[in-house]
């Protein structure tokens, strides 16, 4: 069973792993000397690493290692471990072959390959656990905005807003000037012919006369009455119309105008069928004016709303005027 081995008994292990190396080392060099006997020997020792190793007194101070000595060398120690890096699944590991795995530090107890270090796989023993998370560092500086991105490509349209309410009725607009006079009016018709009367018995066929001299003149005939426009002022009227759906629109005249024209403006896919003055039977019935209403006393307007969504908005006017 393994137990927990603390940060600071990590930094034992490794510690004694070193000197282990530095001995495996230093044994290296005394077995090449072979057995000294009671001959002393000198060497220089830096960083695990021998150097100069003679029966003399080595120079140890001119690059900064220490020197030592022995004049008996002990029988060779066991082999020490290894260090292969990463564990990896592609590589083959011998005995004391040392690698980490998972944080921790492991060595190999057979040989083996694809064994991945555990807790429960005998191929491996723990050398050191991994350590303890370390305290949170501080908070790095915020660092410099990014470039703006490009800009995006522009949204669908959005769907039409509902109607808004119907405005107020503005002030009537101020009396125009007095028109020109029109022009005289068209003769009369010719009235009806009498009855005829019976044929008289045919006389005989006289020579024909000479002809007569050209009578006078005839008398001019009186000048007719002239009519002429007095005031004018339009008013009008706006409908909504539902998709697929036709709608007949009217603006009337005040009691006493009569329309001498009249039109509309449409909002949306509307088709105009009708654009006229009202007359009564025609393209007016009785059912959809105010009652006494009579021809020429306002305009009608009739649209057909093509739309499959949204309704469409109409308005019908008429240009009103007095007559005398």
């Amino acid at each position: 069973m393994f137990h927990k081995i603390t940060r600071r008994r990590h930094w034992r292990l490794l510690g004694l792993a070193g000197c282990l190396v530095l001995l495996l080392s230093i044994g290296s060099t005394l077995t090449a000397l072979g057995d000294s006997g009671s001959t002393t020997y000198y060497a220089c020792l830096k960083n695990g690493n021998l150097s100069n190793v003679g029966t003399n007194h080595p120079n140890c101070h001119g690059n900064g290692s220490t020197e030592i000595n022995w004049n008996q060398v002990g029988s060779i120690g066991p082999a020490g471990m290894t260090w292969r890096g990463t564990w990896s699944a592609g590589d083959s590991y011998a005995v004391n072959d040392v690698v980490a795995d998972g944080g921790s530090t492991w060595i190999a107890l057979i040989v083996n390959s694809n064994s991945e270090p555990s807790a429960s796989n005998s191929d491996w023993n723990l050398v050191a656990a991994k350590g303890d998370t370390g305290q949170t560092g501080a908070t790095g500086a915020e660092g410099p905005s990014g470039p703006s991105g490009a800009q995006g490509s522009a949204g669908a349209p959005g769907l039409t807003g509902a109607t808004g309410p119907k405005g107020d009725t503005g002030p009537q607009g101020v009396t125009g000037a007095t028109g020109a006079t029109g022009a005289t009016g068209a003769a009369g018709a010719t009235g009806a012919n009498g009855s005829p009367g019976a044929n008289g018995a045919a006389g005989a066929q006289g020579p024909q006369g000479p002809q007569g001299p050209q009578g006078p003149q005839g008398a001019n005939g009186a000048n007719g009455a002239s009519g002429y426009i007095t005031t004018y002022s339009s008013f009008l009227n706006t409908y909504e119309v539902s998709p697929q759906t036709d709608l007949q629109g009217f603006a009337f005249c005040p009691s006493g105008k009569k329309a001498v024209g009249g039109g509309f403006y449409q909002y949306g896919n509307m088709e105009i069928t009708t654009s006229a003055p009202i007359i009564m039977g025609v393209n007016t019935i009785a059912s959809q004016v105010p009652t006494g209403t009579q021809n020429g006393d306002g305009w009608t307007v009739s649209m057909f709303n093509h739309a499959l969504l949204g309704n469409g908005d109409f308005v019908v006017y008429a240009v009103c005027m007095n007559a005398s």
